[in-house]
């Protein structure tokens, strides 16, 4: 009777490992060092996992950096990648949360503290998005506003290993289509002095890629003529 409760334990126990996918993802940094995710999703606890572990250069151990856990009911699609944001060869961890109707989703995106002290990971910038990267030294996420209306916030780089926030937002990018034969793309820029959103002009001409969500054929920051974007 011992053995087959222990048999029955051990096939219970196996049936639940059995119900989990499992995925690794692995890259090699720049600078030779080495950083690997493994995503746990089980179907008994409805629950998504993630172990990121780091592997410095020269070293055959690996260290524990990260653990985080998502609800499979509220991020249906969630989960996290590996990508190199910065495109400098130090790769970034990306969690994607609960999506909306359209192409934004909720994210996260961790950074490796890879300086002087201990290593270990940082939230680095969280909000909704469709798209995150860097463009010079700004960060921007881009998103669908509206069904024809796409809105860039970008930010300044942090000086410091602390998250992106609300106060490193330099500019507001939103480009939108007019109804009309032809139709034609409008792309207003904004920065916000004393809490409200100026329409400027923009330095940066690689930023002016922004514009070009529906083609290069834009008109930048036409006058307002009491219309919405």
């Amino acid at each position: 009777m011992r053995t087959f409760l222990v048999a029955a334990l051990l096939l219970s126990h196996g049936s639940a490992f059995a119900a989990c996918d499992v995925m690794h993802s692995e890259k090699l940094n720049a600078d030779g060092s080495r950083i690997r995710i493994t995503q746990r999703q089980c179907d008994a606890t409805k629950s998504r996992t993630l172990h990121v572990e780091f592997q410095p250069q020269g070293s055959e151990s690996c260290l524990s950096l990260l653990k985080r856990t998502q609800s499979v009911s509220q991020a249906p699609t969630g989960g996290w990648r590996l990508r190199d944001i910065d495109a400098d060869g130090l790769f970034e961890i990306e969690e994607t949360g609960a999506c909306g109707a359209g192409p934004n989703c909720e994210h996260r995106i961790f950074k490796t503290s890879v300086g002087p002290g201990p290593i270990n990971a940082y939230l680095f910038f969280q909000g909704g998005y469709a798209g995150f990267k860097r463009i010079s030294d700004y960060y921007v996420a881009s998103g669908r506003s509206s069904c024809c209306s796409w809105d860039h916030q970008v930010y300044k780089k942090p000086m410091t290993a602390d998250p992106i926030t609300d106060s490193d937002l330099v500019y507001e990018v939103m480009v939108g289509v007019d109804v009309g034969d032809p139709p034609r793309t409008r792309c207003r820029v904004f920065s916000r002095v004393d809490r409200n959103l100026i329409q400027v002009p923009l330095s940066d001409k690689k930023l002016l890629t922004l514009c070009e969500v529906y083609g290069e054929n834009y008109i930048f920051n036409p006058p307002f003529l009491n219309e919405g974007l």
